[in-house]
């Protein structure tokens, strides 16, 4: 099992659904969960063109995870406000984020694989000027691991009107 570039975005609809089962599993499941997301968690980014999506499949080609790059060219297209943090102005930049492994697969190598599906294509991609995250406790000391620095907080709504704040981390190329 490795991490893959999806190149069907007729299966986003399955990574929409993971994206639930995963928080449904975890401390995030008041915010995502199948009652307030019965279509998947999902954005306007995602089938953007622009959005590059990694899989990681089991042997019966179901995809148990994923994380997704965002290639924009403005800081607007963002929902939060980061005007108060300090980043850079050149664009375009990854957002990178919305990683979300089953939780029959934890505990293994999958969320090891979209890491650095994400960090190998931030630095292969010399058109992208930097990268931003907006990360909950427990990913921190992965995307440290990855190269990112924290950069402060944002109030980070999930989509249903309720937020928290999560730590921003940072990847300056």
């Amino acid at each position: 099992m490795e991490a893959k570039l999806l190149t069907e975005k007729s299966r986003l609809q399955e990574i929409y659904d993971l994206r639930v089962a995963a928080y449904e599993e975890s401390p995030y499941a008041k915010f995502i969960n199948r009652e307030k997301y019965p279509h998947g968690y999902f954005d306007e980014l995602d089938p953007l063109d622009s959005t590059y999506h990694w899989i990681v499949e089991d042997e019966q080609n179901n995809i148990i995870g994923a994380v997704r790059a965002a290639v924009l060219t403005d800081l607007a297209a963002l929902e939060e406000d980061v005007a108060h943090l300090d980043l850079p102005q050149n664009v375009p930049f990854a957002y990178c984020g919305r990683t979300a492994v089953h939780p029959k697969a934890r505990g293994g190598r999958v969320m090891l694989q979209l890491d650095h599906a994400i960090r190998n294509f931030i630095a292969d991609n010399s058109s992208i000027k930097f990268a931003l995250c907006f990360v909950i406790p427990e990913r921190a000391n992965a995307v440290v691991r990855l190269g990112f620095h924290s950069i402060g907080f944002v109030q980070y709504d999930w989509g249903n009107g309720e937020e928290t704040a999560l730590e921003t981390f940072l990847l300056n190329k």
